[in-house]
């Protein structure tokens, strides 16, 4: 014997699609949500590179201009080593001295420069530092020499220190970042 199932009411069907009508609308709301912190998540993203495009932009122009007080300092240099043999001994000695440690502190900070230019500043941190401190100690010991010279090597050694401070300003720009 078959038994005939009664047709559904009206009231029976909108029961059963009343609990799957509120699932369609949870799982909607659901994929809304989800779909608002994709879009969030992209915009940080993007954010993000467009953060660390500029951070870039702006350590490739420090290190621009990091290399172009390079040259100018090795243009003074090369001008006060010149002057080294019209001075007498004990001056001679003192000059030496610090245009060696001036030539030792830019080409650390040369080394120092190109590295954060490729590595990033945080990267070669150490160095720039190490780099810092070569070129205040070059700094000083220019200073020091200008005092024992003549007034055209001591104009000279100036122009260096002078460069030597600029190009420790550079670097102190380029650890900040």
């Amino acid at each position: 014997m078959t038994t005939r199932r009664a047709p559904l009411t009206r009231a029976a069907r909108l029961a059963l699609a009343v609990p799957l009508a509120l699932g369609t609308a949870g799982v909607l709301g659901a994929c809304a949500e989800a779909q608002e912190a994709a879009s969030q998540a992209q915009s940080a993203v993007d954010s993000a590179r467009e953060s660390a495009s500029e951070a870039a932009d702006r350590l490739s122009a420090l290190a621009d201009s990091a290399r172009e007080r390079v040259e100018s300092a090795r243009a003074s240099l090369d001008d006060a080593t010149a002057r080294l043999s019209d001075l007498d001994g004990t001056a001679q000695a003192a000059t030496q001295d610090a245009v060696d440690q001036a030539r030792t502190a830019i080409d650390d900070a040369t080394t120092a420069l190109a590295d954060a230019k490729e590595q990033g500043s945080a990267a070669a941190q150490e160095k720039l530092e190490s780099a810092q401190s070569a070129l205040d100690q070059a700094r000083t010991a220019l200073d020091d020499a200008s005092g024992q010279v003549d007034a055209t090597t001591a104009d000279a050694l100036d122009r260096l220190a002078q460069q030597v401070q600029e190009l420790g300003d550079q670097v102190r720009q380029t650890e900040q970042g």
